[in-house]
């Protein structure tokens, strides 16, 4: 009897074995994240430099961007869209495309198929992680202006080391300023906020650029309280404040909100979520004013 359960034990761990070598020959991590900037502007094109340091990969276009007009409210979506993976994203995605500027969306692959789902949102900003049989995901933002410049930049998870991606980009603005907008999707699987730190060292060190206004949004896993004072100290040192929401539907974890939309420059004229199905996150929508 002995032998038959040690054999079954063998077995057992021999299929574990197989089944994550499986799994990660159909894997492949981006280190530095793959960035793809798709445009219905065919003549845009981006070329690589360094703006900061050789963490961060970045791009600057052949041709000159369109400005921003700083007189008009800015609308803004964020959203975990969860891989697409549950029903009634794509609808729920064209409902707020009529209203909105941009798309910050986290966990977006390439079957979503956002540029041609999305088409009012001529431009995306892809920065993928890693790919699995095929499908890469990571973050997108999409928008109706094209950026003056983009940058991408990624930490590996500590216990899966699958890299967790931020893509931010710069826009004119019509009164000689600069926007800024950086998607994250932070750190998930880690006890100890080590790696948590370094990345939200890496996105902050690009306030470092000639910038006036500031939107930092995401999905930031913020779900116990060294996380939000990490997270809270940072934005603070910074000059950045958070944007409150009334009704207030975001996941939470440990009773903390992971998703956040922190801003500098600008001021919330209305800031809502609504509670869906199409993903195990809620979108959180805001209208915004320059100052």
């Amino acid at each position: 009897m002995k032998k038959i359960i040690k054999l079954i034990s063998v077995f057992l761990l021999m299929l574990i074995l197989a089944v994550i070598l499986f799994l990660y020959q159909s894997l492949t991590l981006y280190q530095p994240p793959l960035t793809q900037f798709i445009s219905m502007n065919e003549k845009q094109s981006f070329e690589p430099f360094v703006e900061i340091d050789s963490k961060l990969s970045c791009y600057r276009p052949m041709l000159d961007a369109e400005t921003i007009s700083t007189t008009q409210p800015l609308k803004l979506l964020v959203w975990n869209v969860h891989k697409g993976e549950d029903k009634g994203w794509q609808s729920l995605l064209l409902n707020y495309e009529e209203k909105t500027d941009f798309m910050l969306l986290q966990e977006a692959t390439s079957l979503q198929k956002l540029p041609q789902l999305l088409q009012r949102m001529p431009n995306q900003l892809f920065a993928s992680g890693f790919s699995y049989r095929d499908m890469q995901s990571g973050v997108a933002t999409l928008s109706l202006f094209s950026p003056q410049y983009y940058c991408s930049a990624a930490v590996d998870e500590p216990w899966l080391g699958v890299p967790k991606t931020s893509v931010s980009s710069v826009y004119p603005l019509d009164n000689g300023k600069f926007l800024l907008i950086i998607n994250v999707h932070m750190i998930n699987f880690e006890w100890t906020p080590t790696a948590y730190r370094q990345q939200l060292e890496q996105i902050m060190q690009q306030l470092q650029q000639r910038v006036d206004a500031v939107i930092i949004a995401g999905d930031f896993n913020a779900w116990n309280q060294e996380r939000v004072e990490i997270l809270q100290q940072k934005m603070a040192q910074f000059g950045l404040h958070e944007i409150p929401f009334f009704p207030d539907n975001r996941l939470r974890f440990n009773d903390f909100p992971l998703d956040h939309i922190f801003v500098k420059g600008l001021k919330a004229i209305s800031a809502t979520t609504k509670k869906t199905k199409a993903s195990d996150h809620n979108p959180m929508w805001v209208e915004l004013a320059f100052d």
